[in-house]
């Protein structure tokens, strides 16, 4: 309930909440994934991510009027970003932020940059299955990324130098509702 998150979520509804240059930086960062992805990507998804917790404890299936108003808030115009205070508003109550998109790839990143910092020219930052990130040339630069339907293979090879990667897939994270196996990923648009 004292995280920055958590205070935004909150707050941000009744009044810009200042916070640190580094949660704005995310956010802001998060943002503009949402404008690259025309919208695929959103940090807004906590009210969907919330109506289909309800709905998987409930086993039932949202009905349409659930879908849009939680899809409504997703809208990343709803986010107010002041670069200059380093504070977040949000436009309409009910809006929140979920940065489980965001944030392994953030964390993965920023351990790369201390590294560098320390003087480091090569290293590999595994932080689990779905997110890598490389400065320097590992041996071949070559990582296999495995087929989500199948964890014994792999569905492709990809170079990486001075990058990074997150993957997310159905097959390590999924749930069901009324006899139907769903994916965890969703889709604000």
């Amino acid at each position: 309930p004292d995280s920055e998150l958590s205070r935004v979520n909150r707050e941000a509804a009744q009044r810009p909440v200042k916070v640190s240059a580094e949660f704005f930086d995310v956010i802001a960062q998060g943002q503009e994934y949402a404008a690259q992805s025309a919208g695929c990507f959103s940090l807004q998804l906590a009210p969907l991510v919330k109506l289909w917790e309800a709905c998987v404890a409930a086993n039932r299936l949202p009905d349409e009027y659930e879908v849009i108003s939680a899809r409504r808030l997703a809208d990343a115009s709803l986010i107010g970003l002041d670069r200059s205070e380093h504070s977040i508003r949000f436009a309409a109550p009910g809006v929140e932020l979920d940065c489980s998109g965001l944030v392994k790839g953030y964390a993965a990143d920023s351990a790369l940059e201390s590294l560098q910092r320390a003087g480091c020219k090569c290293a590999i930052v595994n932080a689990g299955t779905s997110s890598i990130a490389v400065i320097g040339a590992n041996p071949g630069g070559r990582f296999a990324v495995r087929d989500p339907r199948d964890d014994q293979h792999a569905i492709g090879v990809i170079t990486l130098m001075d990058r990074a990667l997150a993957t997310s897939g159905t097959a390590e994270r999924q749930f069901d509702i009324v006899s139907r196996q769903l994916s965890h990923l969703i889709d604000p648009r």
